[in-house]
């Protein structure tokens, strides 16, 4: 609270002290480009006086002249848009001034002059002493109204306050990211070592089991074996997976893309998942590259078939043996191929689908309406292992997947209804002509 308080008093202050130079400078910018000028004016006009005593000057550049006798009284003027009046003060303060000083000149900072009691505009004023045989027998003032200055200085104050307004908006934004950044970062940690911690400790107590002896049957120390084997396997991807992924958001030149066939990428993915397909009784569709006519491509080869290759691997991981269904399509748009791989698994429910691109998010599989999961092909918990040891996959899939497809400037799009299956549709660009 205490930082906070201090973060917010030193905005503050940055916030009162801009302020504060706008307005000097906009004030010393007319200053200081009319000082010369107003003094050569008043000094000519006050020469030409002194001879004739009449006041026959240009006032084209908007000047207003004013005479004052020695006792302060206004003699004669000549008003080019000036309408108001100077105090008595001001005038003997002047007259004081140039009695003082040999020079005869006197130049003054922007003063806010009454408009006839109305309201008060800003003038530049230069003085110039008016003599008769030596003696100061008055004064000639000289005058530049500066009537745009108060706009000016109304536009600064809400240009300024707007400004700094949305600066700490968007201080508050980035503060806010970087606060989630750092709640995603811890909550990636956490996830990281549960998933990793979590096959090890099924391992640890399957093995301890084992070596204790209580498990003579042999049927069930192979189930144990496999069940020890199949939580390796599972934390080797794990690790894999989060390298993998690291490796795509810090190596950014393995994006580099490459002219290729569709029948060369993708051909030996789908005849591999073809033949697994078969073995676990379940239907696979694919198109035939020569009978389809593809444009060449132009992509990174390894990541978009390792794009393919895991969206084939969730659909045959959550589509039924038997009854399940996979079917690969592919068309030509105007800038590529669109791919689009569809199943009749489990499904994803609409709470759930905002979230399958994140990192570790495992979606739960739907029931159907008997209450029964739809994916035969889960794996029940061995004895003495948790619920949470038998999940499929480390929830990282689908997030290289979108990594993937980000860094190569390709999109994904997914639909799915639970019960009934998904639809996984990314892009791949075309050769450019």
């Amino acid at each position: 609270m205490k930082a906070k308080k201090v973060h917010f008093t030193l905005l503050f202050l940055i916030y009162l002290t801009g302020l504060l130079l706008g307005l000097i400078l906009l004030q010393a910018i007319p200053y200081i480009s009319h000082k010369q000028d107003l003094v050569t004016f008043a000094e000519r006009a006050a020469l030409e006086y002194s001879q004739d005593f009449t006041l026959e000057v240009d006032s084209t550049f908007g000047l207003s002249y004013l005479v004052y006798d020695s006792k302060g009284n206004c003699t004669d003027q000549v008003s080019a848009g000036f309408s108001g009046s100077i105090p008595d003060r001001t005038i003997e303060r002047y007259m004081n001034y140039l009695e003082k000083n040999e020079s005869g000149l006197f130049y003054t900072w922007i003063q806010w002059i009454d408009l006839k009691s109305k309201y008060h505009i800003p003038v530049l004023i230069a003085v110039a002493a008016i003599r008769t045989d030596n003696q100061l027998s008055g004064a000639l003032l000289t005058i530049r109204d500066l009537p745009d200055i108060p706009g000016n200085l109304a536009c600064f104050v809400f240009i300024w306050s707007f400004a700094f307004f949305l600066l700490l908006l968007c201080l508050r934004f980035s503060a806010k990211k970087e606060q989630e950044t750092e709640e995603l970062q811890r909550t990636y940690i956490a996830t990281m070592n549960h998933d990793l911690k979590t096959p090890i400790t099924s391992i640890k107590a399957l093995t301890e089991t084992l070596l204790d002896g209580y498990v003579t049957d042999p049927q069930k120390q192979l189930y144990y074996y496999s069940t020890i084997l199949k939580e390796a396997n599972q934390m080797e991807e794990t690790v894999a997976e989060i390298l993998e992924l690291s490796k795509l958001q810090s190596a950014k030149n393995i994006y580099q893309k490459e002219v290729v066939s569709a029948d060369e990428l993708f051909s030996p993915i789908l005849e591999r998942y073809k033949e697994l397909c078969e073995d676990i009784d379940i239907q696979f569709t694919a198109p035939n590259f020569r009978e389809t006519l593809l444009p060449k491509l132009y992509t990174a080869p390894s990541l978009i078939s390792r794009v393919l290759d895991l969206l084939l691997h969730n659909a045959s991981k959550f589509t039924e043996s038997g009854s399940g269904i996979i079917e690969v399509n592919i068309s030509e748009g105007k800038n590529g191929i669109t791919v689009a791989v569809r199943d009749n698994g489990c499904g994803i429910s609409a709470e759930q689908l905002p979230h399958i691109f994140e990192r570790f998010y495992q979606a739960k599989s739907s029931t159907t309406s008997d209450g029964n999961t739809p994916c035969a092909r889960s794996t029940a918990s061995a004895p003495g292992i948790s619920q949470e040891a038998s999940r499929c996959g480390s929830g990282l899939g689908l997030s290289i997947v979108k990594e993937i497809l980000d860094g190569l400037g390709e999109t994904i799009q997914v639909k799915s209804q639970p019960g009934k299956g998904s639809v996984f549709t990314f892009t791949v660009e075309k050769q450019p002509h």
